[in-house]
């Protein structure tokens, strides 16, 4: 499979929706992340070199600079999601008392649920950026700043869909440890969005 960064956007359609086990949900949850982190790094072009947003200019470089940055980190982790996934499929197929199943199943493991975490945590990161845009970039690009926190909001819940699917195959102690950290990553994506939100109306 050919990476996700360098698909076309017809491409990546076509291949989340062929009767393939990855570029799936996780893939798709990435992507997303880097499409609304992209979209925050259009509110601040727009809002660079505004003489009403003088002050704010150091910062604004700064967050381009982060956003651009995590839109890359987000599409690393699609093709990390895909390969991870595919990895644990094909050991999904072998009878469970196959000694390669048997030798390779936890980091299997580990490799499929990482990149959905890791997607989870850039998107509560990306919306913290978003939320300082607020009332520092150009407010002609209100409806833009809320489309971005809404799109990252979308990428981590779908990444947090990803976790939860493969919860069942880690041990009980270890699930519920990262069913506490998806939902408590939640409830802060979601508390961070509504501000976005809040402030872009």
């Amino acid at each position: 499979m050919s990476s996700l960064g360098d698909s076309t956007l017809t491409r990546l359609i076509e291949e989340l929706g062929a009767r393939t086990p990855a570029p799936g949900g996780g893939a798709a949850a990435s992507v997303t992340a880097a499409v609304g982190a992209g979209l925050g790094a259009m509110v601040i072009n727009w809002s660079l070199g505004r003489k009403s947003l003088a002050e704010h200019e150091t910062d604004n470089d700064a967050r381009l600079a982060h956003l651009r940055r995590g839109a890359e980190r987000a599409l690393e982790l699609a093709d990390e999601d895909a390969r991870g996934y595919e990895a644990l499929n094909r050991l999904m197929k072998l009878p469970e008392d196959d000694p390669d199943r048997t030798a390779r199943w936890d980091d299997a493991v580990d490799g499929a649920m990482r990149p959905p975490m890791d997607t989870l945590t850039l998107c509560r990161d990306l919306v913290d950026t978003l939320v300082a845009m607020l009332g520092t970039t150009n407010p002609m690009l209100k409806s833009d700043l809320a489309a971005a926190a809404v799109l990252v909001e979308a990428a981590g819940r779908t990444a947090a869909w990803n976790v939860h699917a493969n919860l069942p195959l880690v041990p009980a102690d270890r699930a519920a440890e990262l069913e506490g950290t998806v939902g408590a990553h939640l409830a802060q994506l979601r508390e961070l969005v509504h501000r976005v939100e809040h402030g872009c109306r």
